[in-house]
């Protein structure tokens, strides 16, 4: 458990209680994993389509364009982690994520189709829920 943390000189040092003990370590970078997870329950404002929206362990099931099964409504940023990846939890992924949404919206205001939907015939298999 992390007891505290301070900065000294160009380093980081971090009190740490461990099974054995405290422990001070040193560091250059220090990154936070809270492991926080993406669930769609967690979002009220989203509570009468939940039911409709394809999830996987509870994040959002996403085409390529970021869109969910829900048309019209894209998930960017950490809600796309459990498609896309692990570097949609960080801003390195906000313009990939950028680009295929804003692609996406420009084929719409043409008149296209939908051009990026996604075709889940048994959610079951994929490990997704409805």
């Amino acid at each position: 458990s992390l007891r505290g943390v301070q900065m000294r000189g160009e380093a980081a040092h971090l009190s740490v209680e461990t099974a054995e003990g405290p422990v001070e370590l040193a560091a250059d970078h220090v990154i936070a994993a809270t492991g926080y997870r993406p669930e769609i329950s967690r979002l009220p404002f989203l509570e009468q389509i939940q039911g409709d929206i394809l999830t996987i362990n509870g994040a959002p099931l996403l085409d390529r364009s970021f869109e969910s099964s829900v048309p019209g409504l894209h998930f960017a940023g950490f809600m796309g982690a459990a498609t896309f990846g692990p570097s949609m939890r960080f801003i390195y992924g906000a313009r990939f994520a950028a680009e295929r949404v804003s692609r996406h919206l420009s084929h719409l205001g043409e008149g296209k189709h939908r051009a990026g939907r996604m075709a889940v015939k048994q959610p079951e298999q994929a490990g997704a829920t409805v």
